[in-house]
């Protein structure tokens, strides 16, 4: 009976922790820290921070499957877009994705959260966010890039990554105003 407990517990603790195929870290470590993020004037930036609760490391990816970048617990990744409409794909593993659709416009930095525990969260950060107050916080975390002869090993661990988008596709249509809201990144959001 006590094994037969402790194994359940074990198991479920598994379980809600997630047993998807956990994609290793390929990620570059910056070697000096930024004091300030600024758009160049024909750029827009996204900061991707990820402050979950646990080690995973989570990839943003586009619509073919490229990886953007991957961000592992505590740490932020930045990508410079030309200004326009994207659809940011994120996943933790080959089996769960989530997006987040971004209208950028030069000169302007754009951020969003990311974090994995109970569920995965990612939203927009506004100076009207909720946790706007924990910016430098979340900023404090290492600054990470992914190397680009790592792309064809990290798509190629992402698995089916159509398969992903699509089932991130179907979740944001499947939202409601408000979780629409947070997935959405309007030019006025970027300060």
């Amino acid at each position: 009976m006590r094994i037969t407990t402790l194994l359940s517990i074990c198991l479920g603790g598994l379980a809600v922790a997630g047993c998807g195929h956990s994609i290793p870290d390929m990620t570059l470590r910056a070697t000096t820290r930024q004091q300030a993020i600024h758009a160049p004037a024909d750029q827009a930036v996204l900061v991707a921070l990820h402050g979950g609760r646990d080690a995973t490391n989570v990839v943003l990816f586009t619509a073919d499957g490229t990886p953007v970048c991957q961000v592992p617990h505590a740490s932020h990744c930045m990508m410079s877009l030309t200004p326009g409409h994207y659809r940011v794909y994120i996943a933790w593993d080959r089996a769960f994705a989530d997006a987040i659709d971004v209208d950028v416009v030069a000169g302007r930095t754009y951020y969003m959260t990311m974090a994995v525990g109970w569920g995965f969260m990612d939203e927009k950060l506004t100076p009207a966010s909720q946790n706007w107050p924990h910016l430098a916080e979340y900023l404090d975390g290492e600054e990470v890039g992914l190397d680009p002869q790592q792309f064809p090993l990290l798509r190629e661990e992402l698995g089916n990554y159509q398969q992903l988008i699509d089932q991130a596709d179907r979740r944001m249509s499947r939202y409601d105003e408000r979780h629409l809201e947070v997935h959405t990144i309007r030019p006025e959001d970027g300060i």
